[in-house]
């Protein structure tokens, strides 16, 4: 076993090598030859050193020195390959004569040694390359660390382009943030988010275009195609899109009631389109609301003169509190309101005295027609063929409606006044007569000879 300071730093490390022969562990892993079995340890002494460099070379790239009482450290390790230069070189340096004889004798004893610290040269260059391989690898992940900071760049202004609507900016930063990283799911998928909303936002426009040419059917099927592919949309890329939706849809909305508001004539026709405009902020139409507003006091107003010309006040009313309904208690409303009440009153005044008058006038008719519904007309007394007293006349109907039936009782007088008996005369009993009507009567009673006169005493008849 070797001696000297460098032994004693071995076996202080603790570092044993086995024999591959025996599986003896000597104290000192530069040992040439296995203490027990006397076989050589050259090649498991060169295989422990080579994998103890390995480690130390990792330990070394990763934090700079090996943990503390495991390895030494890089200086230390620099070190001992240098001295294991001068060693080899010392071995091939050719003799020297000045030295004695009993020195350049040592220099066999001490060959394995030295054959050792030769082998221990060759793991220099696959640490080298090992070296070389990692700053390799560190540049390239330096470089994948610069590429994925540009994308991550692109990807995050690409998000503020989209959220404000420029939708050809953002898909133009993802497209260069996707060629850098092709791989990168997220990246494509923000991409493809991007495109999808680029192409509804075309398709909002191009319905715009529809819009200012006056092609409202056309613009209102891109419109409804748009809304129905983003049903299905909650992300934050898509409100801009929305936003134009709406815009446009209102300034639709807009159109078509302007459109058709020639051809409405009624309150409720007016309020329904006043209905479909609530709510829009379109600049158009707060100015068409007004409009129609405006055409709903119209329309109002003329039905509600129209009814009160026809006397019905109730329906002139509530067509006046149709129009107040939708357009408020606007001045004209209330002017027509209040003259429909002035209207009503004086005319339900007129009508009770008309009502007054009517019925005073239908109680005189049918007094008259109960008291005084005949008048007796040329009155004449005579003599038939058999000496009887025959009582003849007309009556005339001053009845309001037809009468029949009409009976006269007469008192009969002689030339000197006095009574000398009755008589009934009769007109015919199947004759009516009429308003204004006349109608002959006649009544035949015995009497003695002589001058007689009739004297009216009552006069009865039926009214139909």
């Amino acid at each position: 076993m070797s001696s000297g300071p460098e032994s004693t730093k071995r076996e202080s490390g603790g570092i044993r090598t086995a024999c591959p022969y025996c599986g003896f562990k000597t104290l000192d892993d530069e040992a040439s030859f296995c203490s027990r079995c006397g076989k050589p340890l050259h090649t498991a002494a060169l295989l422990v050193r080579r994998r103890e460099r390995v480690e130390w070379l990792e330990q070394i790239q990763e934090i700079g020195t090996a943990p503390s009482g495991a390895a030494p450290d890089a200086r230390e390790l620099m070190e001992r390959m240098r001295e294991d230069e001068r060693l080899d070189q010392a071995e091939h340096a050719p003799a020297d004569p000045s030295r004695p004889a009993y020195a350049q004798a040592e220099r066999p004893a001490a060959g394995w040694r030295m054959a050792l610290r030769r082998t221990r040269r060759q793991w220099l260059p696959p640490a080298l390359a090992l070296l070389i391989g990692c700053a390799g690898i560190a540049g390239v992940l330096a470089r994948e660390l610069r590429l994925n900071d540009r994308a991550e760049a692109w990807q995050q202004q690409a998000s503020r382009e989209a959220l404000a609507g420029r939708y050809p900016q953002a898909e133009q930063l993802l497209e260069r943030a996707a060629q850098v990283r092709p791989d990168g799911a997220g990246l494509l998928r923000d991409l493809d988010i991007a495109r999808q909303a680029r192409r509804l936002d075309d398709q909002v426009k191009e319905a715009a275009r529809l819009l200012e040419g006056g092609r409202l059917e056309q613009a209102e099927g891109e419109l409804r195609q748009v809304q129905a592919a983003m049903a299905n949309r909650q992300e934050r890329v898509f409100d801009p899109v929305r936003g134009r939706i709406g815009d446009e849809a209102a300034r639709l909305a807009v159109k078509q009631v302007s459109q058709e508001l020639d051809g409405l004539d009624s309150v409720a026709e007016l309020a329904d389109r006043l209905q479909r405009l609530r709510g829009l902020q379109d600049a158009g139409a707060a100015q068409l609301r007004q409009r129609i507003l405006d055409l709903i006091v119209e329309t109002g107003a003329a039905k509600a003169e129209a009814l009160l010309r026809a006397r019905d006040y109730s329906a002139a009313l509530a067509a006046v509190a149709e129009a107040r309904e939708h357009a408020g208690a606007v001045e004209p409303l209330k002017e027509l309101e209040a003259r429909i009440g002035r209207e009503r009153e004086n005319y339900e005044r007129q009508e009770q005295q008309r009502l007054a008058a009517a019925r005073q006038i239908a109680y005189d008719e049918q007094l008259r027609n109960r008291t005084a519904a005949v008048a007796v007309r040329s009155v004449k007394v005579g003599r038939d063929g058999e000496g009887r007293a025959v009582v003849t006349g007309e009556v005339e109907s001053k009845a309001t409606r037809g009468i029949h039936s009409v009976q006269l009782e007469y008192k009969l007088l002689d030339a000197e006044g006095r009574s000398v008996g009755t008589v009934t005369a009769r007109t015919e009993p199947d004759v009516s007569i009429e308003p204004g009507g006349r109608a002959s009567f006649r009544g035949v009673r015995t009497m003695p000879p002589g001058e007689l006169t009739a004297v009216i005493t009552k006069a009865t008849w039926y009214i139909e």
